[in-house]
């Protein structure tokens, strides 16, 4: 251990002073080092986040525009010249099976398709009881309409499926109206 303080003390100032500003120009730099890391490191952290939202936002916008959307929009519009019909419109009486041929069945067969297509976007996996109850409906209803002898009563609309529907565009709609733009 004597060697070493003797040996200290034979450096000249000069060389102390250079050895100091050495190790301070060392710690300087690692300082600059670790710093660069830490940003980096933070900057990965962010940009992973950023790509993990814009891919949400993505598939929500998908679920929306392709599912969801569409078969609100059906289901609204099926439910207008429903919601008349039964109100008594003696006009629409006399309109009622082609508003049911022309108008609602089609919008169960896109409804159908929809489903059938674009089954992947539906935010439950798998798809909800109500879903595939409306799938009877809609196909129910279609053998009534060609056959004329199947009661369209047995399989009623499942208006659990209208509520998930609307309810699940509108939970969408809201993510979709907090994100950032």
């Amino acid at each position: 251990m004597m060697g070493i303080l003797d040996a200290l003390r034979s450096i000249s100032t000069e060389d102390k002073t250079l050895f100091g500003l050495l190790v301070t120009n060392l710690i300087g730099t690692l300082s600059l080092v670790v710093m660069h890391l830490l940003k980096y490191r933070r900057e990965e952290r962010l940009y992973g986040l950023k790509v993990q939202l814009d891919t949400r936002v993505s598939l929500v916008r998908e679920q929306l525009s392709q599912l969801y959307g569409p078969i609100d929009a059906i289901l609204m519009r099926n439910r207008a010249i429903l919601d008349r019909m039964k109100g008594g419109d003696a006009v629409l009486k006399d309109y009622q099976q082609n508003l049911v041929r022309e108008v609602i069945l089609p919008g169960n067969k896109q409804i159908v398709s929809l489903i059938s297509e674009k089954m992947h976007l539906c935010t439950e996996s798998p798809i909800p009881p109500c879903w595939a109850e409306f799938l009877v409906h809609a196909e129910w209803l279609r053998l009534n309409e060609r056959d004329g002898s199947v009661p369209s009563n047995i399989f009623p609309f499942p208006k659990a499926f209208a509520e998930d529907i609307e309810k699940t565009t509108m939970r969408l709609k809201a993510e979709l109206s907090e994100q950032p733009t």
